[in-house]
């Protein structure tokens, strides 16, 4: 915090600085999670607990429901192709 005491206002430097940075920081670490997700489904496609874990991702920390009911019907998709294998 910072007086000027030619206009009596008060600056708050660090407080603005420190919110840009948190949101750089924020931007950068969704943005890294979201790639991270693609990539191990790109591996792991018939993973059910990461397919799970990417809904909860996306419905939680990113707010992004259509994403995450994607996830979750590719997920149900799964679910019946591996219990035909089973019973046929």
């Amino acid at each position: 915090m910072m007086d000027d005491s030619v206009g009596g206002q008060q600056y708050f430097y660090q407080g603005n600085t420190m919110t840009r940075q948190n949101k750089a920081q924020t931007k950068f670490l969704h943005q890294f999670l979201i790639n991270n997700i693609k990539v191990f489904i790109e591996i792991f496609p018939d993973s059910l607990k990461l397919r799970y874990m990417s809904a909860f991702i996306y419905f939680s920390l990113f707010k992004n429901n259509f994403k995450a009911l994607y996830e979750l019907s590719h997920n149900n998709q799964l679910l019946s192709s591996s219990q035909e294998q089973v019973e046929g």
